[in-house]
């Protein structure tokens, strides 16, 4: 026959697993299953300077202290008041509290009254009780004026009163209903019931609460699900191209760092024009920093430690020093004998090249008329750029590939400082 129980966990004192987390003497809750028992709930006044709040509360002689839920607290406006204990239940297992706060709690039945030092919790229990009791089957006397007439739904615990208030509000009078069947008992706060039943009920409830400990438990499960070693390799398709792209591409450079190609999963001519959304959002944070020279004060101090610590490093001078050697090296025609009037032609595109300025800051222009030599060949050449016709030697003309492109139609763009600059096409 279903039972209900509530059991004093005890706690040895000698415990130096515990001793050096909880410097202070513990609370123990109490444990119960969750059966067919009624479990003694009753509905008190509490109130916090001035403000009054009906809760529902859980009587339970094997709390050594009373609780109380956050929310419960929040909705009376308690102080908090920092301390540290350490609650124990079942298999001595501990949860430290930090916080209480100090409530007085009223009696609805009688004149009672008293002031509680309760420890908050984010739940104290689950629902009580979890299935509908059929109060027609309890032949409860008419008269009796319950401590929560509405015990037999299943509600939320706001307070746990422990027995540091149990026995004070416990009378001597007490009913007994029946075989098998729970005791009323008068307390302060109206009758409560408490004990085993034995309906019959379509769903048999199966779980088990040790009052504080659910949450723990749960936590505890899925840290051990987390830390489980899968024992099935992937088999996706996703993770068999990764692997097989892996296998395939890793390589180890001069320097001894390996480099993998990135996986994709669909083609990189997807992401569209990302160069203008990136462009876009730099020049939207330089002008953030230029309104709040803060801001920019932190964001540079922040970059300058993160390259001291070797994390990134400076490449601007470098991929410059990179362009004008291999790139444009090429292009440019320096030898008199290698350059034909076929090979430049009036309306081409060219970079000008200034000895005395850095490349990002070198114009483009198009050839406006070829001046050829004597031998047919061209060594001077009118330039027209955005500040007008510039004549210069064709050895110092650095010609940009047209076979596709019609027009450039962007210039270099250099930010704040010449700390970042582009140099685009559009073909």
């Amino acid at each position: 026959m279903p039972t209900s129980s509530v059991s004093n966990v005890e706690i040895p004192t000698n415990n130096t697993d515990n001793a050096s987390s909880c410097p202070r003497p513990a609370i123990t809750l109490s444990a119960g299953s969750s059966g067919l028992g009624v479990h003694s709930t009753a509905i008190v006044e509490v109130s916090n300077n001035g403000n009054i709040v009906k809760l529902r509360a859980l009587l339970d002689n094997g709390a050594q202290s009373s609780f109380i839920t956050e929310a419960a607290r929040a909705k009376l406006g308690c102080p908090i008041i920092k301390e540290h204990e350490c609650v124990y239940g079942l298999k001595n297992a501990s949860v430290n509290i930090v916080e209480h706060c100090n409530i007085k709690i009223r009696s609805t039945y009688t004149s009672y009254t008293t002031n509680v030092k309760c420890y908050i919790l984010p739940v104290v229990t689950g629902i009580v009780p979890q299935n509908k009791i059929r109060v027609e089957e309890l032949d409860i006397p008419g008269h009796i004026q319950l401590a929560d007439p509405d015990f037999h739904l299943p509600g939320d615990v706001d307070i746990l009163l422990g027995l540091d208030i149990f026995w004070d509000v416990l009378g001597t009078s007490q009913i007994k209903l029946g075989p098998n069947k729970p005791v009323l008992h008068e307390t302060e706060f109206g009758w409560i019931l408490g004990g085993r039943n034995s309906w019959k009920i379509t769903k048999r409830p199966s779980k088990s609460y040790c009052y504080f400990s659910q949450d723990i438990q749960q936590q505890l499960t899925k840290f051990w699900e987390l830390e489980e070693v899968p024992k099935d390799k992937p088999t996706s398709n996703s993770d068999q191209y990764c692997e097989a792209l892996f296998q395939e591409t890793t390589q180890r450079d001069e320097d001894g760092r390996f480099c993998v190609q990135i996986p994709l999963r669909d083609s990189p001519d997807l992401l569209g024009d990302s160069f203008k959304i990136a462009e876009r959002r730099l020049h939207q944070m330089e002008r953030k920093m230029k309104q709040k020279p803060e801001l920019k004060q932190e964001y540079t101090k922040f970059m300058q430690e993160y390259e001291r610590l070797g994390h990134m490093s400076e490449i601007r001078q470098q991929f410059w020093e990179r362009w004008r050697t291999e790139y444009l090296n090429e292009l440019q025609q320096r030898s008199k004998w290698r350059i034909t009037q076929g090979k430049l032609a009036e309306g081409d595109m060219v970079v000008l090249k200034e000895a005395n300025l850095p490349p990002l800051k070198w114009r483009m222009g198009r050839i406006h008329r070829l001046y050829p030599g004597a031998d047919g060949i061209a060594r001077v050449a009118d330039v027209n750029t955005s500040k007008g016709l510039i004549r210069r030697a064709v050895t110092n003309l650095c010609p940009l590939p047209n076979d596709e492109c019609e027009e450039a139609t962007r210039k270099p763009t250099v930010s704040e400082g010449g700390k970042m600059s582009t140099l685009t096409l559009t073909c």
